[in-house]
């Protein structure tokens, strides 16, 4: 059950991130400290996006 939220929940971060492919941005967070330090856990994937207007597109 938890591995299927997992599951899905990482599939919305990367359908988020494709939709993002020509915005300036940074993962912040749960995920960035996975990918340079020791790995903790984490559902919620932060991001920041350098132009609001970038949404709009």
């Amino acid at each position: 059950m938890i591995k299927d939220f997992l599951s899905l929940r990482e599939e919305e971060i990367f359908k988020t991130l494709k939709e993002l492919r020509n915005c300036d941005f940074a993962i912040i967070g749960g995920y960035a400290v996975n990918t340079y330090t020791l790995s903790r856990f984490s559902v919620d994937c932060d991001i920041v996006i350098k132009d609001e207007t970038a949404l709009k597109k």
